[in-house]
């Protein structure tokens, strides 16, 4: 079976699989992941800790002359530090994912055999996964996903209007994956 399409990623496809990219490692490990928008996430809770460092900082601005609750206000700053840079750094990795591909248009070609998938996102690159090397495949809103057994592997997305074709073509040729709804 072969699959051709031209897509041109929009914001909301972009998003969907930028969050599937950043939180794959999940994904292989366990097909019940829950969904996550982890740029909003990263920004409400940079957010949060922002109002928490100057909330922390009004409480124990008059503890100054105290040494002890000085100790217990600057070990706080440090954390909320701490966790405002983590919080950075996961929005930084959202954002440069869904950056990559946001309004960019791919030309793939998607060629199903009994062995093998291959993607060949033409002027690019050719990658091929082995059905006994797929863990399953995951639907989400826009997208479903043919998910590797391990990191090492590629994951290979389709928009969802491909599914049914793609499901159909499995049970056909008696492929053993489950597929995650």
């Amino acid at each position: 079976m072969i699959i051709e399409t031209t897509e041109i990623l929009d914001k909301d496809l972009a998003r969907e699989e930028s969050n599937i990219l950043v939180d794959m490692s999940r994904y292989v490990k366990n097909p019940k992941t829950q969904y996550k928008d982890y740029k909003s996430f990263a920004l409400k809770g940079i957010i949060l800790v922002i109002l928490l460092m100057i909330t922390v900082n009004v409480i124990f601005n008059e503890c100054i002359d105290n040494p002890d609750l000085f100790y217990v206000q600057l070990t706080m700053i440090v954390l909320l530090g701490g966790a405002f840079i983590i919080l950075e750094l996961l929005w930084i990795s959202a954002n440069k994912a869904y950056k990559g591909l946001v309004g960019k248009e791919i030309k793939l070609k998607y060629v199903f055999d009994k062995e093998k998938v291959e993607c060949d996102v033409i002027g690019e690159n050719k990658v091929t996964l082995y059905w006994n090397s797929v863990n399953y495949i995951k639907t989400f809103d826009k997208v479903f996903c043919i998910i590797p057994k391990d990191m090492t592997g590629i994951a290979l997305f389709m928009e969802m209007k491909y599914f049914e074709q793609v499901k159909q073509f499995i049970k056909e040729n008696n492929i053993n994956v489950n597929t995650v709804e």
